[in-house]
């Protein structure tokens, strides 16, 4: 991310990482079980934005043996310390982890956890694990299951199969709902796409923005896929339409078919990827 910062904001962001710079060379680095330290979250982007309503400077700690959750108490209720927030990973799960690409079970707060990581900005590093944290990317097996999984979830919200039974019930917040968790979960599979970590749903739109492979004018697409004048038929098909283009064109990127093939019996295929208007347009009203 390369955000467009006034000098004021850049002077702040500088200020802070050198709080969280000072912390750590006074009292993270001489504790012999701390290997390494980064700043990660918007200060380690570096687009951090000072507010009125405060913020916290993530710092993530690994180390050899638990440090208890007391043991930086009395610096962090200081004025410079208050906005720190500290969390922790254990040092000789991660480097085996690392050495073997063995990654930890799969989880959207795990995955989230690697993709911060890989922003960080690194404050102290003993023995080299915070570079190969950098460098952690995903296993293609592991980002070829989630792809396949979570692309098949985002059809299946959307899919004529799904309108069809929210239409028959007159439940159109519901069916609504339905296409924003398809939406949420394109997004997902936008950073699968490009075999990285998703990160955590509240940034997933903001952050896609960099990937290196997205789809033609997807600011617009979503755009338009995320607007809702009122719960209707007819906004649902409307939708319905961007979602399915998106979906239909990220399946064609990355191959779903030889991934994942989807059996060839049409009443299964329905439950899939099968968009046709047509079929629901007799359907329509308020």
């Amino acid at each position: 991310m390369t955000p467009h910062l006034s000098a004021a904001e850049a002077r702040f962001i500088e200020r802070q990482r050198s709080i969280a710079g000072r912390f750590v060379e006074r009292h993270v680095a001489p504790r012999k079980e701390v290997e390494a330290a980064l700043v990660t979250g918007s200060f380690g982007r570096g687009d951090a934005l000072s507010s009125p309503f405060g913020g916290t400077l993530d710092l993530w700690l690994v180390s050899t043996d638990p440090i208890p959750d007391s043991a930086f108490d009395e610096v962090l209720s200081t004025r410079e310390g208050r906005f720190l927030t500290l969390s922790f990973m254990d040092a000789e799960i991660t480097v085996a982890r690392l050495l073997t690409g063995d990654l930890l079970p799969y989880s959207p707060e795990q995955d989230a956890t690697y993709f911060s990581l890989q922003e960080g900005i690194v404050l102290l590093d003993k023995s080299g694990i915070a570079e190969d944290l950098l460098a952690l990317r995903m296993t293609e097996e592991r980002c070829r299951a989630q792809l396949s999984s979570k692309m098949f979830q985002a059809a299946y919200h959307s899919n004529n199969y799904r309108l069809d039974r929210w239409f028959r019930r007159d439940e159109l917040v519901q069916c609504h709902l339905n296409l924003d968790a398809a939406l949420g979960l394109i997004l997902e599979c936008l950073y699968l796409a490009n075999g990285t970590f998703v990160p955590r749903p509240d940034y997933l739109f903001y952050l896609a923005k960099d990937l290196p492979w997205l789809p033609e004018r997807v600011g617009e697409r979503f755009s338009a896929a995320a607007r809702l004048a009122a719960p209707s038929r007819e906004e649902a098909l409307r939708r319905r339409r961007f979602i399915a283009d998106l979906l239909l064109e990220l399946r064609d990127h990355v191959r779903l078919d030889e991934i994942c093939p989807w059996p060839h019996d049409e009443s299964v295929q329905k439950t899939g990827f099968y968009f046709d208007d047509s079929e629901l347009a007799g359907m329509g009203g308020p």
